[in-house]
């Protein structure tokens, strides 16, 4: 199950790649996305509070490009 403090975890590790390795953030991003919608669709406790620390990662700035 997804635990917020590896949330937050996994917000700095994005911010940390943002301006170096921008592409890898972004899939970074998109992982953490996907991993908290699944934990939000099996029943994790605390929805709205999930959601609203992993969409924290909009206000990181770098390129979001898809191919």
């Amino acid at each position: 199950m997804v635990r917020l403090l590896d949330v937050e975890e996994r917000i700095a590790k994005i911010a940390a790649n943002a301006e170096g390795d921008w592409e890898f953030a972004h899939l970074m991003e998109d992982d953490l996305m996907r991993d908290a919608l699944r934990a939000i669709a099996m029943g994790y406790p605390e929805p709205d509070k999930l959601a609203a620390l992993v969409l924290t990662t909009e206000d990181i700035t770098f390129p979001r490009v898809c191919a």
